[in-house]
């Protein structure tokens, strides 16, 4: 069974949102306990926001569009170089 890099990004995509959603109903519940629940929550969110850039991306052309969305995704993600 083959698994390619768009099924990884889509599950990690859901699991992010997951944890992002569940982070931020941890703190909305205890707002002065546990700051770093919205911390976590904002990374989760992030991560998605990256993932989603890179499940955008065409790979038959390269568009200028794509090119930006590569590059936003990889300084989401602290990449220091873009393969594009």
């Amino acid at each position: 069974m083959q698994i390619d890099a768009f099924t990884i990004l889509l599950f990690g995509l859901f699991i992010k949102l997951v944890l992002g959603v569940l982070f931020l109903i941890f703190w909305l519940n205890d707002r002065r306990g546990a700051p770093w629940f919205a911390w976590w929550s904002a990374t989760y969110f992030c991560g998605s926001l990256a993932a989603l850039l890179f499940l955008t991306l065409d790979t038959n052309t390269r568009r200028i569009e794509d090119a930006r969305a590569a590059e936003i995704a990889a300084a989401a993600l602290h990449r220091t170089e873009v393969t594009a």
